[in-house]
């Protein structure tokens, strides 16, 4: 009955409009940009052969697997050009979420979406980064930052399915308090031997337990045979000790992974592709946290949920 054709977001691949459907509901309205599949399929296009002329080049540098990260980043970009994909992948977190009453995503009106348009809910509510300026004392922001915090892991390690485009647009607090995400373009997807690898991973680094860390490297196959392993260890502990002392809002342990992965040349550590959506995600997730609480840690604050996790699998 009413389409308003100011567009209310813009972003690189679509752009979204408000709108109210003839039964009175009100819906956000995602509509691709003209050739955006040709003109990505041709960045992808570029950027994987720039990924082999390095190979070529440079063979020391095939330990990073460039091609196998654009193919990651390129499969994970196909939801964006689809909006029916898109509109797939907000039906099965919603799924995943049902019994969660803190984290909700929209509706999905199927009827009136294709492949270039996406019909969703209209969602009432704050930006999260912008919830200490409205109500402040309405709204706990300490609360906000756990349950957040709670979200990411349930993604992450429950269900092996996550938003993985976590900028503080893509985030809103409705007037009960209940996180809402919207735009579902880009997501990730973990194996459960990979969840139990992040898992533990996380828990040794927070324990600063450094010997577990490289024979986690080791077990995972991503040590080639000749590292020595008490080194490596050396090597993590220095990274590593500097970072996790820090005051605990500063403490960014995905920038600590980089870390990790920077020792790759010296010790020949073989890089997995399919985290790296993932630390994209996490730096995100871990901005978002600090922003919102500067005296709070993201990881502390899941640690249990992780241990319960890692018993539990």
């Amino acid at each position: 009955s009413n389409f308003d054709h100011k567009a209310i977001a813009t972003a690189s691949v679509a752009q979204v409009y408000r709108g109210t459907l003839l039964s009175g509901e009100k819906v956000a309205i995602k509509v691709l940009r003209p050739n955006i599949e040709k003109l990505l399929f041709k960045d992808f296009k570029f950027f994987f052969w720039l990924s082999k002329v390095i190979e070529f080049f440079y063979p020391k540098l095939k330990r990073f697997k460039f091609p196998e990260m654009v193919k990651s980043f390129a499969d994970s970009s196909i939801n964006e050009v689809d909006l029916k994909l898109e509109a797939s992948s907000a039906n099965e977190l919603n799924e995943n979420f049902l019994n969660v009453n803190f984290f909700k995503v929209p509706k999905v009106f199927w009827k009136f979406t294709s492949k270039n348009v996406l019909t969703l809910e209209y969602i009432e509510g704050v930006r999260i980064d912008k919830i200490k300026d409205i109500n402040p004392n309405k709204i706990s922001i300490k609360k906000i930052t756990k349950l957040a915090s709670e979200v990411f892991f349930l993604q992450v390690f429950r269900d092996g399915f996550f938003h993985a485009d976590l900028h503080p647009g893509n985030i809103f607090v409705d007037k009960k308090g209940v996180l809402v995400a919207i735009d579902f373009g880009i997501m990730g997807r973990l194996k459960n031997k990979d969840r139990k690898f992040l898992a533990e991973l996380l828990i040794n680094l927070l324990d600063k337990n450094f010997s577990a860390v490289t024979k986690l490297h080791y077990d995972y196959d991503m040590l080639g045979p000749n590292v020595h392993h008490d080194l490596l260890t050396q090597e993590i502990r220095s990274i590593s000790t500097p970072i996790i002392d820090k005051p605990i809002g500063q403490i960014s342990l995905a920038n600590l992974m980089g870390e990790i992965l920077s020792l790759s040349n010296k010790f020949d550590i073989k890089i997995q592709p399919k985290f790296a959506l993932l630390q994209k995600t996490m730096v995100m997730a871990e901005g978002i946290a600090r922003e919102l609480n500067p005296n709070a840690n993201m990881w502390e604050l899941t640690k249990p949920l992780v241990e319960k996790w890692i018993k539990e699998n």
